[in-house]
């Protein structure tokens, strides 16, 4: 009987998609996975990385950090990722950022059509440089960003992570597929009979 128990709770325990570098779960609201990554440097407070990527192939970034200023909620700032290889160009991606909570920071929303880039570039690239900065009025004619450098900082491990977000959304997309097929099973019976 103990035997039995043992195994049951093994069977039951969630699947862990943790790398050595970085954590990766499933995201509170069960539509997506979370890869995260942490940087402390000498003189400055921690700073995360977070890319969300939910199962309809929607994906985010995030850098936020303790230490920095509470942006107000209707501010909008440039995001910037710089990544970096051995022997290549480096590959950059901009895009407005919008503030955190509860912890400051900036969360973009990667852009369709550089989805499945963002991701090859976070998995095969030795660094990443982070830069934020104010976006000039769009009435400028020759718009200047002072860019600030918010984090310079190596990707060991990135691969590993990526392959386990791309797991962990993969199952999380079978259970929640599964899930809609059983309730959809109960459609002819109402949720609530005294409703209008």
């Amino acid at each position: 009987m103990i035997v039995v128990a043992i195994a049951a709770l093994v069977i039951a325990a969630p699947p862990d998609y943790d790398t050595r570098y970085f954590e990766v779960r499933e995201l509170n609201n069960a539509e997506g996975c979370a890869l995260t990554g942490d940087w402390t440097l000498e003189g400055r407070s921690t700073i995360y990385v977070q890319v969300e990527q939910e199962t309809d192939g929607s994906l985010a970034v995030s850098a936020t950090s303790y230490g920095w200023t509470r942006l107000p909620s209707d501010a909008i700032k440039l995001l910037g990722l710089s990544f970096h290889g051995s022997g290549r160009e480096s590959q950059v991606f901009s895009m407005a950022g919008y503030p955190t909570s509860p912890r400051p920071g900036l969360v973009s929303a990667i852009p369709d059509d550089e989805r499945e880039l963002f991701l090859r570039s976070f998995a095969s690239s030795q660094s990443v440089n982070i830069y934020m900065a104010d976006i000039p009025p769009e009435d400028e004619d020759a718009p200047k960003y002072d860019l600030k450098l918010a984090l310079q900082a190596g990707l060991t491990g990135s691969s590993d992570a990526v392959a386990s977000l791309r797991r962990c959304v993969a199952d999380v997309k079978r259970r929640e597929d599964a899930r809609r097929e059983r309730e959809a099973r109960n459609d002819h019976i109402t949720k609530d009979p005294f409703s209008d």
